[in-house]
Protein backbone atom coordinates (compact mmCIF):
# COMPACT_ATOMS: atom_id res chain seq x y z
CA UNK A 1 0.00 0.00 0.00
CA UNK A 2 1.32 3.41 -0.89
CA UNK A 3 1.87 5.89 -3.68
CA UNK A 4 4.43 6.80 -6.31
CA UNK A 5 5.90 10.29 -6.35
CA UNK A 6 6.72 11.96 -9.68
CA UNK A 7 5.19 9.20 -11.80
CA UNK A 8 6.53 8.91 -15.33
CA UNK A 9 5.26 6.01 -17.49
CA UNK A 10 8.66 5.77 -19.19
CA UNK A 11 10.58 5.12 -15.95
CA UNK A 12 12.00 1.59 -15.61
CA UNK A 13 11.16 1.45 -11.91
CA UNK A 14 9.04 3.33 -9.37
CA UNK A 15 9.59 4.15 -5.74
CA UNK A 16 6.50 3.12 -3.77
CA UNK A 17 6.25 5.35 -0.70
CA UNK A 18 4.27 3.73 2.08
CA UNK A 19 1.39 5.53 3.72
CA UNK A 20 1.90 3.32 6.80
CA UNK A 21 4.29 4.37 9.56
CA UNK A 22 7.50 2.37 9.97
CA UNK A 23 7.26 0.78 6.50
CA UNK A 24 10.18 1.20 4.14
CA UNK A 25 9.88 2.42 0.57
CA UNK A 26 9.76 -0.32 -2.07
CA UNK A 27 11.12 -0.30 -5.60
CA UNK A 28 8.66 -1.67 -8.18
CA UNK A 29 9.92 -2.55 -11.66
CA UNK A 30 7.86 -1.37 -14.63
CA UNK A 31 7.72 -4.98 -15.86
CA UNK A 32 5.61 -5.81 -12.76
CA UNK A 33 2.98 -3.16 -13.51
CA UNK A 34 0.02 -3.41 -15.91
CA UNK A 35 -1.53 -0.02 -15.17
CA UNK A 36 -1.18 3.00 -12.88
CA UNK A 37 -3.82 5.45 -11.72
CA UNK A 38 -3.35 9.11 -10.85
CA UNK A 39 -5.93 10.53 -8.47
CA UNK A 40 -6.73 13.91 -7.00
CA UNK A 41 -7.76 12.49 -3.62
CA UNK A 42 -6.75 9.11 -2.17
CA UNK A 43 -10.14 8.88 -0.43
CA UNK A 44 -11.73 8.38 -3.88
CA UNK A 45 -9.70 5.26 -4.79
CA UNK A 46 -12.63 2.88 -4.02
CA UNK A 47 -14.79 4.85 -6.49
CA UNK A 48 -12.06 4.66 -9.14
CA UNK A 49 -11.72 0.91 -8.72
CA UNK A 50 -15.49 0.47 -8.89
CA UNK A 51 -15.91 2.36 -12.18
CA UNK A 52 -12.92 0.84 -13.95
CA UNK A 53 -13.73 -2.76 -12.92
CA UNK A 54 -17.47 -2.73 -13.72
CA UNK A 55 -18.93 -2.32 -17.18
CA UNK A 56 -21.19 0.76 -17.20
CA UNK A 57 -24.87 0.16 -17.86
CA UNK A 58 -25.33 3.41 -19.84
CA UNK A 59 -23.17 6.05 -21.44
CA UNK A 60 -23.76 9.74 -22.01
CA UNK A 61 -20.73 11.55 -23.42
CA UNK A 62 -19.57 13.45 -26.44
CA UNK A 63 -19.11 11.49 -29.70
CA UNK A 64 -15.32 12.10 -29.50
CA UNK A 65 -15.13 9.81 -26.48
CA UNK A 66 -15.94 6.13 -26.27
CA UNK A 67 -15.85 3.66 -23.43
CA UNK A 68 -13.42 0.86 -24.13
CA UNK A 69 -12.89 -2.48 -22.52
CA UNK A 70 -9.18 -3.13 -21.98
CA UNK A 71 -8.42 -6.80 -21.38
CA UNK A 72 -5.08 -7.40 -19.75
CA UNK A 73 -2.92 -10.50 -20.23
CA UNK A 74 -4.01 -11.81 -16.82
CA UNK A 75 -7.70 -11.58 -17.84
CA UNK A 76 -8.43 -8.46 -15.79
CA UNK A 77 -10.74 -5.97 -17.51
CA UNK A 78 -10.66 -2.18 -17.22
CA UNK A 79 -13.44 0.08 -18.51
CA UNK A 80 -12.54 3.68 -19.33
CA UNK A 81 -12.99 6.53 -21.78
CA UNK A 82 -10.42 6.50 -24.55
CA UNK A 83 -9.63 7.97 -27.93
CA UNK A 84 -7.05 5.21 -28.38
CA UNK A 85 -8.31 2.67 -30.91
CA UNK A 86 -5.34 0.31 -31.11
CA UNK A 87 -2.27 -0.77 -29.13
CA UNK A 88 0.91 1.25 -29.49
CA UNK A 89 4.49 0.45 -28.47
CA UNK A 90 4.51 1.82 -24.93
CA UNK A 91 1.06 2.53 -23.53
CA UNK A 92 -1.56 5.24 -23.22
CA UNK A 93 -3.65 7.35 -20.88
CA UNK A 94 -7.37 6.69 -20.41
CA UNK A 95 -9.96 8.37 -18.19
CA UNK A 96 -12.37 6.66 -15.77
CA UNK A 97 -16.02 7.24 -16.67
CA UNK A 98 -18.05 8.58 -13.75
CA UNK A 99 -21.71 8.79 -14.85
CA UNK A 100 -22.85 11.24 -12.14
CA UNK A 101 -19.84 13.47 -11.54
CA UNK A 102 -16.19 13.82 -12.50
CA UNK A 103 -13.20 13.04 -10.35
CA UNK A 104 -9.68 14.14 -11.23
CA UNK A 105 -7.38 11.40 -12.40
CA UNK A 106 -6.24 9.21 -15.26
CA UNK A 107 -5.04 5.67 -15.81
CA UNK A 108 -1.92 4.71 -17.74
CA UNK A 109 -2.15 1.24 -19.31
CA UNK A 110 1.07 -0.45 -20.47
CA UNK A 111 0.70 -2.00 -23.94
CA UNK A 112 3.01 -4.87 -22.99
CA UNK A 113 0.37 -6.06 -20.47
CA UNK A 114 -2.63 -5.55 -22.78
CA UNK A 115 -4.24 -8.45 -24.64
CA UNK A 116 -7.05 -6.55 -26.35
CA UNK A 117 -9.02 -3.32 -26.43
CA UNK A 118 -12.48 -2.91 -27.87
CA UNK A 119 -15.27 -0.34 -27.71
CA UNK A 120 -18.10 -1.14 -25.32
CA UNK A 121 -21.43 -1.48 -27.10
CA UNK A 122 -24.39 -0.04 -25.13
Amino acid sequence: RGYVQDFSPEAEEFKLVSDMKNEKEKIIKKSQVAWMCTVGDFANIPRYLDVIKNKPSSFDASPAEEIYQFTLLNGEKIYALSKQTEKNDSGFWVTPYFPNDKLDGEIYIYSSKLRDLSPVVM
